[in-house]
């Protein structure tokens, strides 16, 4: 059996977003803070809660969930049927790399059986990383010799060609144009910027997520620094070509910055309403093209368009209309029909039901997710017996993200049901994220590698005491997350 093309995968964790030593990360569902001062902690809470925030209420993070979802049942199912074939060897790690070793050395794979579990799971989880590092802009030698092929084939395999089961049926989208196919080799998958200093990166998603919360964080004062930006592009880039793109020097006052700050508020988010994946899929038409779905080249065209509208006047009352404006010149499909997907599917996890509630309450205050501050401080109706709280504050009680500082080994979890068992889920999600990222990519683990330390589990959780309460509790779901099991090659 002939192994097929693997692209390639930095061994790099991904997707991680990143400030200083303080991250948000999807796959865990967890925001990390780091050794910081009492004076910036609020900030850095607030810029990591805006990319939770961002993820649970945009196609976007959607789709980054549903590529999760399929990345952890490949590699649990992977690790499954190796142990099933072979329950006295040990899985030899790290996967990706042993699969591209192995095609290097022969492109006849003497092992029949590897070759089987190679096509039917490493390949395609490998195509789904590769479509990820494509939407984030990461800065990797792969990501900017990527094409619009490249691209296209890697979101074919995460759309439509995995055998994995639990996936429920959706419409499929319409395929693209022979005619836009046929020039994709020539177009570059990632768009480009130059930085002050002179280097020249690609950018995606990523610069999307931290230009947004880098100014959420900010204090609404205009300075000259709002301008001038820091040294980081991965947080400052975005911003600065977006405020040259549409006229900063008219700029005169505070409600003109507030205003302009607002244009670029909305203009991430429509970056992020990409009709790509399993869900939102289906609002392609015939003349979508890769660059209608990367956040990056989304957003250098909806910015052509806001600089002939000029700024919103609005972001709470003209969102949405200044949104289908853009969409309607550029045919694509409007914030609204993308949110009435989300609120009416009808996956069933934990994940879908948090989109679900996020895109319902969009519907009715479309910026619930975009200016937290604004947001909390809105008023709900009393409710008898209950604490007076509006709609994302309600979320947050039913879908906080797991909160860690690594600097006392805090760790605060969300209740769901009043149980003591549910929040345990959380950790479990976290220990299975980073199970995935090594097995794939790291090798042979520890579990004190996977999990934060420092915890005192008797303070959080009513049937955990200590961490050897937990690794037993992981070790009765199946042996294969034993440590013994893998081997470095």
């Amino acid at each position: 059996m002939t192994l097929g093309p693997l692209p390639q995968i930095t061994s790099k964790p991904r997707s991680v977003r990143y400030t200083g030593f303080n991250w948000y990360d999807h796959r865990a569902n967890a925001i990390w803070i780091g050794d910081v001062t009492a004076e910036t902690r609020a900030r850095i809470v607030a810029h990591e809660l805006s990319h939770f925030l961002i993820h649970v209420s945009t196609p976007y993070g959607w789709l980054l969930d549903e590529i999760n979802d399929l990345q952890t049942r490949l590699v649990s199912q992977y690790c499954f049927e190796t142990y099933q074939r072979q329950p006295h060897r040990t899985i030899l790690t790290p996967v990706y790399e042993v699969a591209v070793r192995l095609r290097a050395q022969d492109a006849r794979v003497t092992s029949l059986a590897f070759a089987d579990l190679c096509e039917r799971f490493v390949r395609p989880w490998s195509f789904t990383r590769y479509l990820e590092n494509l939407l984030e802009g990461e800065d990797l030698p792969e990501v900017a010799a990527a094409t619009h092929r490249d691209a296209l084939d890697a979101l074919e395999w995460a759309e439509r060609r995995s055998d994995v089961q639990g996936w429920p049926a959706q419409p499929t989208a319409p395929p693209f144009l022979d005619a836009y196919v046929a020039q994709a080799d020539r177009l570059p998958a990632t768009n480009f910027m130059n930085w002050h200093d002179g280097t020249r990166f690609q950018f995606g998603a990523k610069h999307v997520f931290e230009g947004a919360a880098k100014q959420l964080e900010r204090i609404s004062q205009l300075e000259q620094a709002d301008f001038v930006g820091g040294n980081r592009p991965d947080y400052w880039a975005l911003w600065l070509f977006a405020v040259t793109r549409l006229g900063a020097k008219q700029v005169q006052s505070q409600r003109d910055y507030e205003r302009l700050r607002d244009t670029f508020f909305a203009l991430c988010d429509l970056a992020l309403f990409v009709p790509a994946g399993r869900l939102y899929g289906q609002l392609r038409t015939e003349t979508t093209i890769w660059a209608d779905l990367q956040p990056g080249w989304r957003f250098t065209v909806a910015i052509d368009e806001a600089a002939k509208l000029g700024w919103i006047e609005d972001l709470e009352r003209d969102i949405f209309s200044y949104q289908d404006q853009i969409c309607s010149v550029l045919g694509w499909p409007s914030p609204r029909e993308f949110l009435k997907i989300g609120a009416s599917q009808s996956i069933d996890s934990p994940e879908a039901r948090r989109h679900a509630q996020a895109c319902s309450i969009r519907l009715k205050t479309p910026i619930a997710f975009i200016d937290l501050d604004r947001e909390m401080n809105r008023a709900d109706p009393p409710i008898a017996g209950e604490e007076v709280r509006t709609p994302v504050g309600r979320f947050f009680v039913d879908h906080f993200p797991l909160v860690y500082r690594s600097d006392s080994g805090e760790m605060i979890v969300r209740n769901m049901s009043g149980g003591v068992n549910e929040p345990l889920h959380l950790l479990i999600v976290w220990f299975l994220a980073r199970f995935n990222e090594w097995v794939m990519l790291r090798g042979t683990f520890k579990y004190q590698d996977l999990l934060p330390d420092r915890v005192e589990y008797g303070n959080v959780f009513g049937n955990v005491k200590t961490l050897e309460d937990f690794v037993n509790i992981i070790k009765t779901v199946h042996p294969i997350y034993t440590p013994e099991r893998f081997e470095l090659v």
